[in-house]
């Protein structure tokens, strides 16, 4: 766990790297939200892999979000990412280090059906879910588990009828849900 803390510590001192000088304040908050954020997501991946043991965790839209392979190992994340980045946006494959990474479009991924025993989607854009919510369920196994955050679900107009005679929502324990400042929240639901 200390060796997870530290690594923690790291994402948030990228994250607020580029504001520091400019609004050292504004850093410093969200210097405390990530930190939360992040060992809020650490323990609820390290109780979701206890409970359910996942062999491979697709990770779409991963960023350089390190979290699940320190919860899960390198070995069992997979991260996709479009090859073609928009203008201004990160390129964070590579920063990603030693990790199975594929340029691939989520509405249609390069991997057979039923290959994933977890899908987490954290911070994800609000307008892509519904369009790759059909391409996610194909990949997912059967009995497998769709992990979404609140962040991603914020935005109300999100629709997740698809959902309704494919998959059944999970209760996840209360300590792991809306601790702290950031208020973090997994959805969870089961494919059958």
């Amino acid at each position: 766990m200390e060796e997870a803390l530290l690594l923690i510590e790291e994402e948030v001192i990228n994250d607020i790297a580029p504001i520091i000088e400019e609004d050292p304040g504004t850093a410093e908050y969200l210097a405390e939200f990530q930190r939360n954020y992040r060992t809020q997501e650490y323990k609820f991946l390290l109780w979701l892999d206890r409970e359910y043991s996942p062999k491979r965790v697709l990770y779409p839209g991963s960023g350089s979000d390190i979290i699940p392979m320190i919860a899960f190992g390198r070995k069992r994340v997979v991260h996709t990412s479009l090859d073609d980045y928009l203008e201004n946006d990160s390129i964070y494959l590579p920063l990603l280090g030693e990790a199975e990474k594929a340029i691939a479009d989520n509405i249609k991924l390069p991997f057979q059906d039923v290959s994933f025993q977890v899908i987490f989607l954290s911070a994800y854009p609000v307008n892509l879910i519904e369009r790759q919510m059909d391409e996610l369920l194909r990949v997912l196994d059967n009995d497998g588990l769709l992990v979404l955050t609140n962040s991603t679900l914020i935005d109300e107009r999100v629709n997740l009828d698809i959902l309704k005679h494919k998959a059944d929502r999970l209760e996840v324990p209360e300590e792991y849900q809306k601790q702290g400042e950031a208020e973090l929240e997994f959805i969870v639901f089961r494919k059958y």
